[in-house]
């Protein structure tokens, strides 16, 4: 089972580390979300990264395509200040993909 990393704007970063998310990433600009998916993509324990959408809109297209075809981890992006319609959606992924939520 493999675990879940978050890649945030200040806005959602406390938010989801205030409910016990372990994983998260604190991003501002696109030098801290590249140093981010660094991290994400050489730790083998994770194996889903939910990106905010704002934050992956300031990456080049080729990184972008990268991120999308990316098996493992799987990259899903959602738009945090309206995230509600993807709850469903993504707990029904992370359910299927075996994903743990806490971390350690």
């Amino acid at each position: 089972m493999g675990n879940v990393a978050f890649i945030l704007s200040e806005e959602a970063y406390y938010g989801f580390r205030l409910v016990g998310f372990t994983h998260c990433f604190l991003c501002i600009d696109a030098v801290s979300t590249r140093r981010a998916l660094s991290a994400v993509k050489n730790n083998q324990d994770i194996s889903l990264v939910i990106i905010e959408k704002e934050l992956m809109d300031l990456l080049t297209k080729d990184e972008k395509n990268e991120l999308l075809l990316s098996e493992s981890p799987f990259f899903f992006d959602i738009n945090a200040k309206s995230a509600r319609p993807y709850r469903e959606e993504l707990e029904n992924f992370v359910k299927q993909a075996g994903v743990y939520i806490g971390g350690s």
